[in-house]
Formats: C-alpha cells, structure tokens, sequence
C-alpha cells in the first residue's frame, strides 16, 4: 500500500484507499471543462475525514500517448476482457439449460412410458426433475466457473498512481473543503486539484470510457450509472468555504529546495 503525504491536509499520513476516474471532469480551471479527471482518495481511518487529489485529463496536444496510464489501461481492458468472457460463457450455459428442459419437455410429451412412470400429475413430477436436471446443470457449471475464473493475471511489480513525469506534473494546486461526488455526498473531503492536467492521447481517453461505460461483471450486470455520456456530478455552487490557491510563492518541489535552500519563492509584485 502507497503512503503519501500532502502538505496542507492536516499533515496526515495516511494510505492510498481508491481511485477513481470521471469523464468529464467534474472540476473545472478559469471556466474550463476537460474531458476527464483522475481522482486519488486518501481516507482516515480513525474519522477524521479524507484528502482528494484531482489531477484533469487533458488531450495531448500533438495526440501523444501516455506511456505509464496505459499501463493500468491495458490492467483495465484486461479486467474488461475477462468478465465479457465470463458473461458470454454463462449466457451460454442458460441457453443449454433452457435447451435441455425443452428436451426433457418433449420426452416427457412423446414417451407414454415415462407418463406412466411418473404418474397422473405429470406437471408437479415433470417439473420435480427438472430442476433436478437443472441443479445437476447449475453445480456443473458453477465448478467449472471456478476452475475457469480463477485470475489469470496479478500486477507485476507496482504502479506508481503519483508518477511525476505522466500523472501529477506539478506540485501546485487549487484547495478547498467539499464532498464527496457520489452519495451519500458526504462534506468532509479535502480536495485538492492540481493545476496541470496529465496529458494522454485522444484513442486513450476513448478507450477509457468505452471500458468504463460497456463494463459488465461476471454476473452480466452492468456497473455503469452512466447518463448522456457522462459520470461526472454537475457543477455545486460553492456557498460555504473559500477556494485557496498553492503556487511557488506558497512552497517549492524539494529539488528546488535543495538546489536554492528556501523553501518558497519571493519577488516583488511589479506593474508590468
């Protein structure tokens, strides 16, 4: 588990418990949409609230790919992969159970042996071993499943979720008390939203949504809430707490601090 510690956030040191991505953004700069928002949620475990970074997903200007976000891209297509096979293989399954009762139906309904057999209440008796069959069929398949959907892959190695050169490519960032994006919406996030946005390719933030908004588990369940396009909560308007800005003059990155031994940057406003 990634420990990360952020300046300003009640100086706590606390784990990386959840990422989550948003398109698009739900946060936006002087005005500015940007087709999508990578947020890392840092929670307390003792109550005391959570940290948010937001960094915003911007298109590269010449449609470079971002090299270390298609690493969990590819993690993600992969996880994609696998349940769409795992639903297509029980859908099927169902259609030969449903096969195999029309089967036994006609039997039944051919055979005036077995409706001897089975006696004068031949729906109740019909239908007793049919789901027999059917649970027959059912377990079957379910021991297969797990022979099947163990996971057929595990990270190797780490991903870096703050890489400095292709995710977080500035230390500065505008902050602000709010809350959750989801229910239950809950104020008591610390939100800080990094003033760069990563940059990725268009044919990423595409595929992005397309596995975001087509995934179904491995039960076929869709798990998108998606609406026109979009999982992003519309823009609150702020009533309560100020937004604050962190820039050079507030703190500089640790290499500058080592190469200069301030901490922050001073010059004198000017009217140029």
């Amino acid at each position: 588990m990634l420990i990360f510690h952020m300046d300003g956030v009640n100086s706590w040191m606390l784990d990386v418990r959840h990422i989550d991505m948003k398109f698009p953004s739900e946060h936006r700069l002087m005005g500015k949409q940007y087709p999508g928002e990578y947020q890392v949620y840092i929670l307390a475990e003792s109550g005391r609230g959570a940290a948010a970074i937001s960094i915003l997903m911007d298109y590269h200007p010449k449609n470079r790919s971002n090299r270390h976000m298609q690493l969990a891209i590819d993690a993600f297509q992969r996880v994609y992969d696998t349940d769409l096979e795992a639903c297509e293989r029980k859908r099927r399954r169902r259609g030969q159970v449903l096969f195999e009762k029309s089967l036994l139906d006609a039997i039944f309904e051919e055979n005036e042996y077995v409706q001897k057999w089975v006696g004068e209440d031949k729906n109740v008796t019909a239908n007793v071993g049919f789901d027999a069959q059917v649970h027959n069929i059912n377990l079957r398949n379910l021991q297969d499943e797990e022979k099947e959907d163990k996971d057929p892959f595990t990270t190797p190695g780490k991903w870096d979720p703050f890489s400095a050169r292709y995710i977080i490519r500035s230390i500065w960032f505008y902050g602000y008390r709010g809350s959750l994006t989801e229910p239950p919406s809950t104020p008591f996030v610390q939100w800080r939203i990094i003033d760069t946005p990563m940059l990725l390719s268009r044919e990423q933030i595409s595929q992005l949504k397309s596995i975001l908004f087509n995934h179904a588990d491995s039960d076929c369940n869709p798990t998108s809430v998606h609406f026109e396009g979009s999982v992003a909560r519309p823009i609150q308007h702020n009533r309560t707490y100020d937004v604050h800005r962190c820039t050079c003059r507030d703190i500089l990155s640790d290499e500058e601090t080592f190469e200069t031994g301030v901490k922050n940057a001073h010059w004198q406003e000017t009217n140029i």
